[in-house]
């Protein structure tokens, strides 16, 4: 069949119709999963704080947030240091895939640290892309993968059917928590600030010893980069947040910054 469509119709217009049925095969696909796609993780309050590992993490008062009893929260990466990481009871902790200056190894074993350490009932959240190489990794836990896609701007917020994929994971857990539909959304420890640390050991709310994925936080991160890839980075980034404050203001949102030292501008800074 595939021969003789290709002597019948010319090859430009062969490849086209091509990929448009491919491309609409993987919509429908896509649509068809996110038809019957749960979400398990449920909320317990109406208000929620996006926990990053900027060193201002150390300047939130969580004793008096966990005083008032209503607001979720979700954990990013190595959050799960935190030494209060049980008191808080994140809902999800969101973590990246394999990076490529992270061996195999530390992955694993980061992996297993963040299962050992977190508490039982928080879940994972994560790219669908990472799923071959957790799988089986979190078998006591909930475990929601998001389809990422790369976009410059966006319409709706989708989590069961995809999101702009993201620059860096606290742009993972923002769509879920206005995708959940949160009343407010808090973001404490986004930093952002790495390129003052440039050539340098970066610095998050933890010790560099307790940091097992060595390579992301130690001088050597900065072997294999240079001026200008980490600019365009964060050129990105800070553009992805531009998009959500657009979609915030459009949407009505209420997306506060708890953290003062944060290079994160795009939302109002408030204290709880």
């Amino acid at each position: 069949m595939k021969k003789i469509l290709n002597k019948l119709i010319p090859p430009l217009i062969y490849d086209f119709l091509l990929t448009t049925l491919s491309s609409i095969l993987s919509i429908l696909y896509i649509l068809k999963g996110a038809l019957f796609k749960k979400i398990k993780i449920k909320k317990r309050n109406n208000k929620v704080v996006i926990l990053g590992t900027g060193p201002s993490i150390n300047t939130i008062d969580f004793k008096k947030i966990l005083k008032q009893n209503d607001f979720d929260f979700y954990s990013l990466s190595n959050f799960y240091l935190h030494k209060d990481i049980k008191k808080i009871n994140p809902v999800a902790h969101f973590i990246a895939g394999l990076d490529n200056s992270v061996s195999k190894n530390d992955f694993n074993e980061w992996i297993e640290n963040i299962n050992k350490k977190l508490p039982k009932d928080t879940a994972i959240v994560t790219d669908i892309k990472n799923k071959k190489i957790i799988k089986n990794k979190f078998n006591t836990r909930n475990v929601f993968y998001i389809k990422t896609i790369k976009r410059n701007s966006f319409f709706n917020i989708n989590i069961k059917l995809m999101v702009p994929k993201p620059q860096s994971i606290p742009l993972l857990a923002l769509p879920f928590a206005i995708g959940m539909k949160y009343e407010e959304i808090y973001m404490a420890g986004c930093d952002h600030n790495i390129l003052k640390y440039f050539g340098k050991d970066i610095k998050n709310f933890y010790t560099k010893e307790k940091e097992i994925r060595k390579n992301l936080t130690s001088k050597s991160y900065w072997n294999e980069k240079n001026i200008i890839d980490e600019l365009e980075s964060n050129i990105n980034l800070f553009k992805q947040y531009e998009q959500y404050k657009k979609y915030s203001v459009r949407k009505k949102l209420n997306i506060y910054n708890l953290s003062k030292d944060s290079w994160l501008k795009y939302f109002p800074y408030k204290k709880i």
